[in-house]
């Protein structure tokens, strides 16, 4: 008989299996929560074996605290868990979570079994067939825990057609193994693929050793932190080593590996003038915090949380990398730090041991460095109507005249902390902006950053501003464009420092241009200035200004001796 309810309450057996799509979605979430359960349970060695990117096979065996005999089958019960008795438990949580919930999801969608045991009991094993218990009895003696999963989505036909390729699922399980790895080096890990070992780590070896194997990079630092409401301890890399993924930024907390889109961003803020804003760094962070400041529960899969001051975590994360980042263990000055500060001319830095440019320098105190006062500069020309060649001694230099003339401006502009008339020109007719509201007061607030870097406007009715003056700089540049461009760009960063994001802007959409043809005369006041600048090596944005080529790789080129 067909019902004729509009509304029915659904069996367990199904809403397991829907609660489960939202814990597993894809093998490498099995896999997280696995480990995640064996180090729960105070294991330092674990197994762990896939076959067809975990679609065929996910076992992983732990040597830690056994489940007795009586809460084996427990642990597949929906809210089964050991870590919570009361609501007020949940803001306390340090461990890993609801182990029940996981083996409950994971046992659901698959073959599944869970062997057990601990001194003095017997061991048990127990068999769920998607959702079905079909056997629980007992084995061969083992201390701790084995999980087995098999033909995952198998009989869910639904979610099985969404897997990707086995090597894509491998490459996804691979990539997670290696952030247990590295996060927790007091651990010994085995890591097999289709029957091949691909690692094993035995426990007390450094986490930077397991790094520098893992991620084949050797310019790290190890940074700890502590105050009285985190410890972190961080692993942060030279502003020379630019990835073009994030996927060796792992952050922890609690060493549960986490995404965290606020650590993330200090992150980047924290690299945004040493590396491309296209490019990543390797940091490693794990943060120990008591349980009461972040809420593990906003996510069914728990790889997402929530802090109690989002604004404080942010700062604390950001210091820390800001703080170490180096160039070739030598401190970064930071832009953020050349401005914050008065800025003076008379700010001296070794650039010789810092950023390895010394060919262009015979006194690195200089102030008033220039190609007359060095005969041995050549400028030779200009390449594709972009790149500046010189030749000094027995190397070669490309210099991006763009990317040089950004970095000119940058400091320019940066020197300017009070008002200055001779900064700005009068515009012989004024421009008008048609802007939104928000924005014209946006504007307004921000109008004294603007003043310091040569730009005058002033409302102009309701819904316009009316731009007055403008940096003398840039007065034989489309200003008119430049200032909309800028303005639409710094609408959007409103909450950063303000006025070094619009002296970075400005400085690029100022900047020569590629594909611009400069005479010798250009050329070589451009190389002048450049090499006057605080720093000749990197653009505001972290670009490469400078590659050299030597007399011997060029000559190899053709096959001539020196």
């Amino acid at each position: 008989m067909v019902s004729n309810e509009e509304i029915v309450v659904l069996p367990e057996e199904i809403t397991t299996k829907i609660a489960a799509g939202e814990i597993i979605e894809r093998p490498v979430n099995v896999v997280k929560e696995l480990v995640e359960n064996a180090l729960d349970a105070g294991s330092d060695e674990i197994k762990i074996e896939i076959v067809r990117g975990g679609k065929g096979l996910i076992r992983v065996s732990d040597n830690g605290r056994g489940i007795l005999p009586n809460e084996l089958k427990k642990t597949v019960l929906r809210y089964g868990t050991s870590k919570i008795r009361s609501l007020a438990d949940l803001t306390k949580i340090n461990t890993f979570g609801f182990r029940g919930e996981a083996l409950a999801a994971i046992s659901s969608v698959s073959n599944f079994s869970i062997k057990s045991g601990r001194d003095c009991f017997d061991t048990y094993e127990l068999f769920v067939d998607f959702g079905r218990i079909s056997s629980f009895s007992v084995t061969a003696p083992y201390k701790g825990t084995i999980v087995t999963v098999e033909n995952i989505f198998m009989e869910i036909p639904a979610r099985y057609k969404f897997l990707r390729s086995n090597a894509a699922e491998t490459r996804e399980i691979t990539n997670l193994i290696k952030q247990f790895i590295i996060i927790n080096y007091n651990v010994t890990f085995h890591y097999y693929v289709d029957g091949k070992k691909i690692y094993t780590y035995i426990k007390g070896d450094s986490a930077l050793n397991r790094i520098y194997e893992l991620l084949g990079e050797k310019n790290l630092k190890a940074v700890e932190y502590k105050d009285k409401k985190y410890i972190i301890s961080s692993i942060i890399s030279d502003p020379s080593i630019q990835k073009h993924k994030a996927d060796d930024i792992i952050i922890s907390v609690n060493s549960r590996i986490v995404k965290d889109s606020i650590i993330l961003k200090a992150i980047k803020q924290a690299y945004s003038f040493a590396i491309p804003h296209n490019k990543y760094p390797i940091v490693i962070l794990n943060i120990t915090v008591e349980g009461s400041e972040i809420d593990v529960n906003v996510h069914p899969a728990k790889h997402v949380i929530r802090w109690l001051d989002p604004n404080e975590i942010y700062q604390v994360v950001y210091n820390i990398v800001r703080n170490n980042i180096s160039f070739g263990n030598k401190d970064l000055i930071e832009e953020s730090d050349l401005w914050e500060r008065t800025y003076s001319p008379n700010e001296k830095y070794n650039y010789k041991e810092v950023f390895n440019v010394l060919p262009f320098f015979n006194n690195d105190d200089s102030e008033d460095y220039s190609l007359a006062k060095n005969d041995t500069f050549k400028i030779i020309g200009q390449l594709f109507d972009t790149i500046i060649l010189i030749e000094k001694g027995d190397k070669i230099y490309f210099i991006d005249q763009h990317i040089a003339h950004e970095r000119v401006l940058f400091e320019k502009f940066l020197q300017n902390n009070t008002l200055d008339n001779n900064v700005s020109t009068y515009l012989s007719e004024p421009i008008l902006y048609e802007c939104d509201l928000d924005k014209i007061e946006f504007l307004e607030h921000a109008l004294n950053e603007f003043l310091k870097i040569g730009f005058e406007f002033e409302r102009f009715g309701r819904n316009a501003i009316k731009l007055i003056k403008v940096p003398s700089y840039i007065l034989e540049n489309a200003v008119a464009d430049i200032f909309e461009t800028l303005i639409n760009e710094i609408d959007e960063i409103s909450g950063e420092t303000l006025r070094l994001k619009i002296i970075t802007s400005l400085s690029c959409k100022a900047a020569i241009k590629a594909n611009e043809k400069l005479s010798n005369v250009e050329m070589e006041k451009l190389v002048n200035d450049l090499f006057k600048t605080k720093n000749p090596y990197t653009c505001p944005h972290g670009r490469k200004i400078i590659y050299e080529l030597t007399k011997e790789e060029l000559y190899k080129k053709f096959n001539r001796m020196q």
